[in-house]
């Protein structure tokens, strides 16, 4: 057996530029490439509205099934809060009714991968188990479910918090094999759902494209020019502190080699306003949203790398092609956190939580001239590619009827 037909189930696919569409896509496109085309549940592409990258052709080259979303809906789940969770009905619906004309078309499927971020619709996945008795997968790939919701019941434990518990508890339980991203996720779902074999939990990692990076690595070298400091994606979103923290820091930096920051992504207001703050308005640029290859351009051209994580379990997809171009990173992480021990791995990674500490890490690649990241660990296992063909052995096993390895 080559391998299993897939059918991946995803809110957001190519040419969404949503971060819930970045596993999906690379997933059918690695699929496609080994010679196991995918088949795709996903929303139509006029429900992501201006929010798409244009250089996307994948919907063409693959079976796409596209689930009709109506203006009501995407205005609700544009309010975000109660407007989101009014539109839940619908969309369930509506990815019900998808997945079921996929089927009947394609009735050669063997296994449901539901990617999440959004993960209202999993509990579908084990309607589908038990009708039609089709294995599933469920990728949580982020960590907002996990970490917004406090799996307590009591007095404190609204009704909401119960029934999205109750949700999980009810997809988790039928899953063929639970993917997170980083070790401690799995390893709290593992504690949540003792009465759940160990082996149905798996860690697949983010990951960079190694095709994407390829043509893209230079030799690392200092310049005379000014201190180039590029962000990845989100930063003020996750924290204002922090970048308020990171503009204070590069404000101390006495003069000299003149520093400026990049921000490559959605425009983040609080980043810049943290900046002109500091009356560094100047040396601060948003360049906003670019395509993959345009922005790991613009990483490999940096000498130094910020970023921060969302949660101390979680570890930002970003961080991957940081390590992948080698330049030094710093990072408002604690020791203890997913990202904090991933990073502490390699010498050119600097730990740090306050304006202070970041202040010192800079001077530091400043003044010792560090240029790389590495050494480290090896960074092809932190290849997206590297991490499809892990999941792809543990697919394979699966359908073979044996256990998945533990990882």
């Amino acid at each position: 057996m080559n391998g299993p037909r897939v059918m991946i189930v995803s809110h957001h696919f190519a040419p969404s530029s949503a971060t819930g569409a970045i596993r999906s896509t690379r997933l059918a496109r690695f699929l496609a490439g080994v010679g196991l085309p995918p088949v795709v549940v996903t929303a139509a592409k006029a429900f992501y509205g201006a929010e798409v990258h244009q250089d996307s052709h994948l919907r063409e080259e693959l079976d796409v099934f596209e689930v009709p979303l109506g203006r009501y809906v995407r205005r609700l789940e544009s309010l975000g809060g109660t407007g989101r969770r009014l539109a839940i009905p619908a969309l369930v619906l509506a990815y019900a009714r998808g997945i079921e004309r996929a089927l009947r078309k394609r009735p050669d499927v063997d296994l449901l991968y539901f990617c999440g971020h959004p993960f209202w619709y999993f509990p579908l996945a084990r309607h589908f188990l038990l009708r039609l008795g089709l294995p599933y997968v469920l990728d949580f790939e982020d960590v907002f479910y996990m970490r917004g919701i406090p799996y307590r019941l009591g007095r404190r434990a609204g009704l909401r918090e119960h029934f999205d518990r109750q949700a999980e508890a009810w997809a988790v339980a039928g899953a063929a094999v639970v993917l997170h991203t980083t070790e401690l996720q799995s390893r709290i779902y593992k504690e949540r759902y003792k009465w759940k074999a160990a082996w149905r939990f798996l860690t697949v990692r983010w990951g960079y494209d190694e095709d994407a990076l390829a043509s893209l690595r230079p030799a690392a070298e200092s310049g005379d020019g000014p201190f180039r400091i590029a962000i990845f994606g989100k930063l003020a979103s996750y924290s204002r502190q922090d970048a308020q923290a990171l503009a204070s820091a590069v404000a101390a930096i006495p003069e000299g080699r003149p520093i400026q920051v990049d921000h490559l992504g959605a425009p983040e207001p609080e980043l810049e306003d943290a900046f002109r703050r500091q009356g560094l308005g100047a040396c601060f640029r948003t360049c906003g949203m670019q395509p993959y290859r345009e922005g790991l351009r613009n990483l490999v051209s940096a000498d130094c790398l910020v970023l921060n994580a969302i949660s101390e379990v979680s570890i930002p997809a970003k961080t991957y092609d940081y390590i992948a171009v080698n330049r030094p990173i710093v990072a408002f992480v604690t020791p203890r956190s997913a990202a904090g021990r991933l990073l502490c791995r390699f010498s050119g990674a600097f730990l740090v939580q306050t304006a202070k500490q970041a202040e010192r890490a800079l001077r530091t690649i400043i003044q010792r001239d560090v240029v790389e990241l590495s050494p480290g660990p090896d960074p092809t296992q932190f290849s997206q590619q590297y991490q499809f063909q892990k999941l792809l052995a543990a697919l394979r096993a699966l359908m073979q009827g044996r256990s998945v390895p533990c990882g």
